[in-house]
């Protein structure tokens, strides 16, 4: 009986402790899963949750360039008309793609803090499922002074912790009840 009353306590403790959980700047999204050699294959790069301080984003896009072989990138119109500065590039089709942007004054106004950045295309070189990765990665203010890439957001804190209380009173009273 004691045993079990330790194991919840240990549960309890576990599940109190706070937890954080942040999604990434930039997210990708293909537009298939796999390819065929020669396919034309389309990434979406999003940006999630920016940092309103950004002036500056300079990343770069990791692929297989023995499976892909880049071909071109396009902003959206958004991006191109919220920035003093865009491009993307590679070195003759292959990995990295560097993505730089230099963002207008306001930007996020027009922008919000997530929104489509662009498209890449990659030629498929042989039938595969492409990854990417984020390699080289900065985020800097229009004073050229390193920022947090996202802006912080309060992370509510579950209900599902209050229940579990519930429910370990109503254990505990139960093992009372028995002893």
């Amino acid at each position: 009986m004691l045993t079990l009353l330790k194991k919840i306590i240990a549960v309890t403790a576990l599940l109190s402790l706070p937890v954080s959980a942040s999604a990434s700047l930039i997210s990708t999204e293909f537009d298939q899963v796999s390819y065929l050699e020669n396919d034309i294959v389309t990434m979406d790069i999003f940006i999630n949750n920016a940092n309103a301080d950004i002036a500056w984003l300079e990343f770069d896009l990791d692929f297989d360039d023995s499976q892909f072989m880049f071909s071109d990138f396009t902003f959206t119109d958004q991006v191109i008309a919220n920035t003093w500065y865009s491009d993307a590039f590679d070195f003759i089709g292959l990995s990295p793609l560097t993505v730089q942007v230099e963002f207008a004054d306001l930007w996020q106004d027009q922008l919000t803090s997530s929104f489509k950045l662009g498209s890449a295309t990659f030629v498929a070189q042989m039938d595969a499922a492409p990854t990417t990765t984020i390699g080289y990665f900065e985020t800097t203010d229009s004073n050229g002074n390193v920022v947090e890439a996202q802006s912080a957001q309060p992370v509510p804190e579950p209900a599902s912790l209050a229940m579990f209380a519930l429910a370990l009173l109503f254990m505990l009273l139960r093992v009372k009840k028995q002893a």
